[in-house]
């Protein structure tokens, strides 16, 4: 059996507890330097176990979803070495799981808010007229969402990615049309998502240098 490939990392809680990730060909081991935790996945396990983070606010971070919750950081050598052992086809379904998990109940959320409704004399209540950007919006997340369970493709990832430009623009066109200047910091959210969707798609190509260990 190979020598595994051994990196640091840290527990993301209070305790900030140190552990050792192991990778192995046909596995990964994670142990904490106390002794009193060990686990260990088999490289089939990966995609339904594990969760990579590296964004705005958690950085190189090896997210866990089973057996247990655990959340590690890593330094950036291991967390590269990490990326390297799920490879492109694994690391683009563990990437849009993370990316996409959010689309069908917000997809769902724009069609809800483009119906339109009858007016309300008696209350005082104006009419809402069909909201065309909506249900647009809303239909296309839904249908990246899917199309991301049932056949994921990296182009998915650039499609999330426009989806938030044109998310970012039309907060841009409500802020131009009077609303409040504090939603130009959800702005810089969704220009980032808009950022991060390219470089992942460029990151899981199948030749990028990540992947042929550069």
């Amino acid at each position: 059996m190979a020598s595994p490939s051994e990196y640091r990392a840290v527990e993301v809680s209070r305790q900030q507890r140190p552990w050792m990730l192991r990778l192995f060909p046909q596995g990964l081991r994670l142990e904490a330097d106390d002794g009193a935790d060990s686990i260990h996945l088999l490289r089939e396990q990966a995609v339904p176990s594990l969760q990579l983070v590296d964004g705005l606010l958690a950085r190189r971070v090896l997210s866990l979803r089973r057996p247990r919750k655990l959340a590690l950081r890593l330094e950036p050598e291991g967390f590269r070495a990490l990326r390297r052992w799920i490879g492109p086809a694994d690391g683009l379904r563990i990437a849009l799981r993370g990316r996409l998990s959010y689309a069908l109940p917000i997809g769902t959320l724009f069609l809800l808010t483009s119906i339109p409704l009858p007016a309300d004399p008696a209350g005082g209540v104006a009419d809402v007229r069909f909201d065309v950007a909506s249900a647009i919006m809303g239909a296309a997340l839904l249908l990246n969402g899917l199309l991301a369970r049932i056949r994921p493709q990296r182009v998915l990832l650039l499609l999330d990615s426009f989806w938030f430009l044109a998310l970012a623009a039309q907060t841009a066109y409500r802020i131009g049309s009077g609303a409040s200047w504090l939603w130009a910091g959800l702005i810089a959210l969704q220009l980032f998502l808009v950022r991060s969707g390219i470089g992942l798609y460029q990151d899981l190509a199948p030749d990028a240098p990540i992947f042929r260990g550069e």
